[in-house]
C-alpha cells in the first residue's frame, strides 16, 4: 500500500511540474492580465505583435526579448533592462525609457516621437529609419549608435556621449 501511494506521488510530481508554466511565461501572462509588470524577469521573452499601451515594465529584465512589432504607447520602462532585445517596427510613443539599458538593441523603424530616454544607454545599438521627433535624451549614452536615415527633429541630446555615432 506504501509503495503505490508513493509511485501514485511521484507520477502526480513528474506530471504537475512537466505542465507547469516557466516564471518567464507566468510574468507575461501577469503583463497582460494587469497592465503592470514592474521588475518581472522576461529575458528572451516573446513579445512580438502585442498592445503593449501604457504598461508598467520598470525595472523589468527584458535582455534578449523580441518586442517587435509591437505598441508600447506611453509604456513605462524606466531602468528596464533591453539590452540586445529587438524592438524592430515598433511604437514607443511617449515611452518613459530614462535610465533603461539598451545596448546592442536593435530599434530600427521604430516610433519613439515624445520618448524620454534621459540617463539611458543605447550604446552601439541602431537606430535606423526610426521617428525620434520631440524625444528628451540628455545625459545618456550614445556611443556607436546608428540613427541613419532616421527623423530627428527637436531631439534633445544635451550632455551626451555621441562618439562614434552616425546620423
Amino acid at each position: 500500500m506504501l509503495k503505490k501511494l508513493l509511485r501514485y506521488s511521484l507520477i502526480t510530481l513528474v506530471a504537475t511540474n512537466a505542465f507547469a508554466e516557466s516564471p518567464i511565461e507566468n510574468n507575461i501572462k501577469k503583463l497582460l492580465d494587469t497592465k503592470n509588470c514592474s521588475a518581472c524577469f522576461l529575458e528572451g521573452a516573446d513579445l512580438s505583435g502585442l498592445n503593449l499601451d501604457g504598461v508598467n515594465l520598470n525595472y523589468a529584465n527584458l535582455t534578449n526579448a523580441n518586442i517587435t512589432n509591437s505598441t508600447l504607447v506611453g509604456a513605462n520602462l524606466s531602468n528596464a533592462d533591453l539590452s540586445r532585445s529587438a524592438l524592430t517596427g515598433s511604437n514607443l510613443t511617449n515611452a518613459n525609457l530614462n535610465g533603461a539599458n539598451l545596448f546592442l538593441t536593435q530599434a530600427g523603424m521604430t516610433n519613439l516621437s515624445g520618448a524620454l530616454l534621459n540617463g539611458a544607454s543605447l550604446a552601439y545599438s541602431t537606430f535606423s529609419d526610426a521617428i525620434l521627433v520631440s524625444v528628451s535624451a540628455s545625459d545618456a549614452v550614445l556611443r556607436g549608435v546608428s540613427f541613419d536615415r532616421s527623423i530627428l527633429s527637436n531631439t534633445n541630446f544635451n550632455n551626451s556621449n555621441l562618439e562614434q555615432t552616425s546620423f
